[in-house]
């Protein structure tokens, strides 16, 4: 952990560890449980919401709903994020 932290820097989102976590999670557990990612900002949501999208396997829609959440959306799409996905299908928020 000591060699990470002086090699990252903490204003920046590790988006490539957050990836493998993401895929350790899936890759190890079981059930369709949803996954809660936080993040700093509008900004890091849009764009980590936007790179999952684009990624195996998350990209598979009738596997994944990826639901990015924050006060600055409305409200109709945030209560989304409280929905019971389709079986089958893990909630990424």
């Amino acid at each position: 952990l000591n060699q990470y932290q002086t090699m990252h820097d903490d204003d920046k989102v590790d988006t490539d560890l957050l990836l493998e976590v993401l895929h350790y999670i899936n890759r190890s557990s079981y059930g369709e449980g949803a996954i809660l990612v936080f993040l700093p900002g509008w900004q890091e949501i849009s764009e980590f919401s936007m790179l999952l999208e684009s990624i195996p396997p998350f990209n598979n829609r009738s596997r994944f709903l990826i639901l990015p959440l924050h006060s600055g959306i409305p409200s109709a799409d945030q209560r989304k994020v409280l929905r019971r996905p389709p079986e089958g299908t893990r909630k990424i928020v």
